[in-house]
């Protein structure tokens, strides 16, 4: 992803902040500049509006998709099939012990 405005076309880019206070950035394509781009129907079902993206400030941003990375790692995979049937078991002795009791 560039971070930096390239000045291609009418790309806005716009910070705000959400309700909850956290900062983010909105990318807005026009409907003129995404209506020629060849997977636009996978992306937008609307004929007449145009595109906006979310994406949190740089920092944030790639944390989260160096996070996202890490998850698809074997050992993020061994971990959660580890943690999966430790709440399982939990689970499963909490439905016993309250029907018992």
């Amino acid at each position: 992803m560039r971070w930096q405005a390239s000045g291609e076309g009418q790309v806005r880019r716009t910070p705000t902040t959400q309700k909850i206070g956290q900062s983010i950035i909105v990318v807005t394509f026009p409907l003129e500049t995404f209506r020629a781009y060849h997977a636009r129907s996978s992306c937008v079902r609307s004929e007449t509006r145009h595109k906006s993206l979310t994406f949190q400030p740089q920092a944030q941003q790639e944390a989260l998709y160096a996070a996202r990375d890490a998850m698809n790692s074997e050992g993020a995979k061994v971990r959660y099939q580890r943690r999966a049937v430790m709440e399982a078991t939990i689970s499963q002795g909490v439905r016993v012990q309250y029907w018992t009791s």
